[in-house]
């Protein structure tokens, strides 16, 4: 028999977990979408190449021009924006050569082949003097103290360095004229370490990869359990990853988003379900180490696992295919530093998670507290899929 009071108690507490994502990010400025800045240096024509991709939602709520602060803006109204837009961006966007300011020979937006939900706004600024030591300024959506994260690849050459633009770091200063041999190896070092931390950060800081790592801590039971099931997710999204970051294969992210929201809601229901049976034949929550009853469990968990990894590698592909890029003389250490990046992330939120839910699962309440854990995720997840659809 379903114990409908708690049900309520436990979707109510999904409510303000729904609540509670709203305060995920700075009120402010609110960040929904990676946004990066891709830069090349041309020191032959003495020119700076700025390409900024921002979400336009983003662009449009900060500047106060909407009131939506989730999904895409209609193409009539974003059109009718872009003359704001281009006024807000221009001055935020600058590059000095040697302490001087470089001035813009073009600038304007850069129309896409497909509808995305970003903007891409280009500036191209001519220096007067040979480049030397060229300081890249990116102050978009930054004039909070939490303000937006820039992902920056910086092309010069064949040197490729990456960085991030935030409110404490809003430049980047590189020198052109530096020793070719010392910048490559400088080049590759902050390649592996950069594109690593990104791994880091996009797993750690994406709630929706969070959520479902931690349905699949609330469904092993054990930590052998735990093993096999984050083995097969990790061998599942680094296929994805690899084959859709070098655009061997992959799916557009509309379908891929609400999909992922999707893989959360089906595991949250079945843990949900399988630890009401549990309750209701009147086991022991105490002494459970999964469920007996229920699709998530035995076999089936791992295959469930494996298959909903291969659906997270391609949105952990998106970062580096269409957002920041992999540098074409780095590919190999930026691919595996980004891999390993999110491996990281995974095993930090496993290491914190994971034995407070051993040790909720030995309490008297145990079981009705993996129900209301299982209830808020599912009411996190049904919000995301029906903004992602």
């Amino acid at each position: 028999m379903i114990d409908f009071r708690f049900v309520i108690r436990a979707l109510l507490l999904g409510f303000f977990a729904v609540v509670g994502v709203g305060f995920w990010t700075p009120a402010q400025a609110h960040q929904t979408a990676m946004s990066t800045l891709n830069v090349e240096i041309r020191p032959d024509s003495r020119e700076v190449d700025m390409l900024l991709a921002v979400s336009a939602i983003d662009l449009a709520s900060f500047m106060k021009l909407t009131k939506q602060s989730e999904g895409v803006i209609e193409p009539a109204l974003r059109a009718q924006l872009e003359p704001q837009f281009a006024a807000y961006l221009s001055p935020k966007l600058r590059a000095q050569n040697n302490g001087e300011n470089c001035p813009a020979s073009s600038e304007g937006f850069v129309q896409p082949d497909k509808p995305m939900a970003a903007l891409f706004y280009r500036k191209t600024l001519t220096c007067d003097a040979p480049l030397g030591e060229v300081t890249l300024s990116n102050r978009v959506l930054l004039e909070e103290r939490e303000g937006y994260t820039h992902y920056g690849r910086i092309q010069l050459g064949e040197d490729i360095h990456t960085t991030v633009f935030n409110p404490e770091n809003p430049n980047y200063t590189v020198e052109v004229l530096a020793d070719t041999q010392a910048m490559a190896e400088q080049s590759v070092f902050e390649v592996v370490s950069d594109f690593m931390w990104l791994g880091v950060l996009h797993i750690v800081l994406g709630p929706d990869h969070v959520l479902f790592v931690l349905c699949l801590l609330l469904a092993a039971g054990s930590f052998r359990r735990l093993i096999k099931v984050v083995t097969c997710f990790t061998l599942a999204h680094s296929i994805t990853l690899v084959i859709s970051a070098l655009d061997i294969f992959s799916i557009a992210p509309n379908i891929v988003e609400p999909l992922i929201a999707l893989s959360i809601i089906w595991v949250a229901v079945e843990i949900f379900m399988a630890e009401q049976r549990s309750l209701g034949a009147g086991e022991d929550s105490a002494k459970a180490t999964g469920f007996s009853d229920a699709f998530v469990a035995g076999k089936h968990l791992f295959l469930l696992t494996f298959a909903f990894g291969l659906l997270h590698g391609f949105g952990f592909s998106y970062v580096l295919r269409d957002e920041v890029s992999l540098p074409t003389g780095a590919l190999v250490p930026a691919l595996f530093s980004f891999n390993l990046g999110v491996e990281l992330g995974q095993i930090a939120v496993v290491c914190v998670a994971f034995p407070l839910i051993l040790w909720m699962r030995k309490q008297r309440w145990g079981g009705r507290g993996v129900q209301a854990l299982s209830a808020a995720v599912l009411a996190v997840a049904l919000f995301w899929f029906v903004t992602r659809i």
